[in-house]
């Protein structure tokens, strides 16, 4: 354990990295913990759970945890598996014949994002509110779009099957098995599924930031997801998750293992996206990392453990521009401060980055700087979709001016078929996140550079 001393003087800086970000980004409130050995060292809230009460955010303030929601579903598979009551290479048919093309996919592949299901958010006929049988449906029809176990993929759909798999098989609720199974045995006092954040004790309310003010964004129960983002969780709660995970204490070793182990390609090498089941499985400076981020309108979480040094942080918030990535990195390195081989290492970017790919990239984004890129030229994810203005004011908002002192290069994924490249690019007052997306026809666009310090 870190002396007392010395973690007082650690938490200081945690403070001020997140006093600033709640300034820098325009966010109504943060909540973070932090744990090493097994043990919760650190839990606070910044800011408002509800502002126009006025009620502080703290370690133990609800929010809804969006796609982090799915390695409770992985894990409840796992536990399935080890009972005897399936096996995670069979195809989706054994168990769930809803989806026309079942018997071409796996389990695991759904797991691990390889599946090829067409994800519903991506289409347009999603009915309001939707249940996860009418998510199911928008894509019952559509084939793969790719050869299941090719290639990675995110698609939300793949965990609402998922978690109808557990339903089925466990004749429970999905809530009421992550309550038997997860929330009660775990001390996970905080943590629901199911429920509107800020009708719980604690609760949270989900905010856009327009027009200099904060704005409430309601939702309905339906509208957070499923087996996909169902679970509403405080900061203190994943800590506590994180660290009886990589105890052995919710799954088997060898169930972890398989969790925390990305799909290989035909020729050996593990498919791009580093993704295990509900987990993405990483490094930062040297250290192993299983992690995974949650979006959903008024609502982001990063939860990150690092099982070598049974260490963990999760850090939530209720503000719909909030940008978690680098926050962990840079929580990550007051603790554990990389040697200047590993920031090198890290500087460097991501394996096989394209630098044609790049200087496109970066072209592109210079265009957005003089106000040359068009609306139509950009994409407006869920994390910046309450940044108004043109392509220039957005730019010059999100601190992205001149020429950046350094990009580094994050990695590529596919979503909704196009290829979509992240960056961190580092400008004298600013660290940004930005997205390159390129699409099968050729198309390019320009993400919203979002403010990530």
């Amino acid at each position: 354990m870190i002396a007392a001393l010395q973690l007082a003087s650690l938490l200081q800086q945690v403070d001020g990295v997140l006093e600033a970000a709640m300034a820098h980004q325009h966010l109504p409130g943060i909540s973070v913990a932090i744990a090493q050995d097994g043990h919760v060292i650190y839990a606070r809230g910044y800011g408002n759970r509800v502002v126009p009460q006025r009620l502080m955010a703290d370690g133990h303030t609800v929010y809804n945890i969006a796609s982090t929601t799915k390695q409770f579903v992985a894990a409840a598979i796992m536990r399935l598996q080890q009972r005897g009551l399936l096996n995670v290479n069979d195809k989706l048919s054994k168990y769930y014949t809803g989806y026309r093309y079942a018997d071409r996919v796996t389990l695991q592949q759904l797991l691990t994002h390889t599946s090829g299901i067409p994800d519903y958010l991506d289409q347009s006929n999603v009915p309001p509110h939707a249940t996860a049988a009418q998510q199911v449906a928008v894509v019952a029809k559509l084939p793969p779009q790719f050869p299941p176990g090719t290639r990675f993929e995110y698609s939300n759909t793949n965990y609402v099957i998922l978690g109808l798999v557990v339903e089925k098989l466990t004749r429970e609720s999905l809530g009421e098995v992550f309550r038997q199974w997860f929330f009660a045995p775990l001390g996970m006092h905080d943590s629901t599924f199911g429920a509107l954040p800020w009708t719980l004790r604690d609760g949270a309310m989900g905010y856009t930031y327009k027009d200099g003010r904060f704005v409430a964004i309601p939702q309905s129960v339906a509208d957070y997801g499923y087996g996909d983002g169902g679970v509403d969780a405080s900061a203190y709660d994943l800590n506590t998750w994180d660290q009886a995970l990589i105890a052995g204490r919710v799954v088997s070793d060898a169930s972890l293992h398989a969790m925390t182990t990305p799909p290989m390609a035909a020729d050996g090498e593990p498919l791009p996206g580093g993704y295990g089941f509900g987990l993405e499985v990483q490094s930062l400076f040297g250290h192993r990392e299983f992690e995974h981020g949650g979006d959903n309108e008024g609502f982001h979480t990063g939860n990150a453990v690092f099982p070598d040094d049974r260490f963990s942080i999760a850090i939530v918030s209720n503000g719909n521009q909030f940008f978690y990535d680098y926050l962990l990195t840079r929580l990550f390195s007051i603790f554990y401060p990389p040697t200047p081989q590993e920031q090198a290492t890290f500087d460097a970017g991501a394996p096989h980055q394209d630098p044609a790919v790049t200087a496109r990239a970066l072209a592109l984004l210079r265009r957005m700087e003089t106000g040359s890129v068009r609306k139509s030229e950009m994409l407006a994810p869920a994390i910046a979709s309450s940044l108004p203005g043109t392509p220039e004011q957005i730019a010059t908002r999100a601190g992205a001016v001149g020429e950046p002192t350094k990009a580094v290069y994050r990695g590529v994924s596919y979503r909704s078929g196009n290829r979509l490249f992240e960056y961190w690019l580092f400008f004298p007052h600013a660290v940004v996140a930005y997205y390159f997306v390129l699409t099968p026809r050729g198309s390019v666009y320009a993400a919203i550079p979002v403010r990530a310090d």
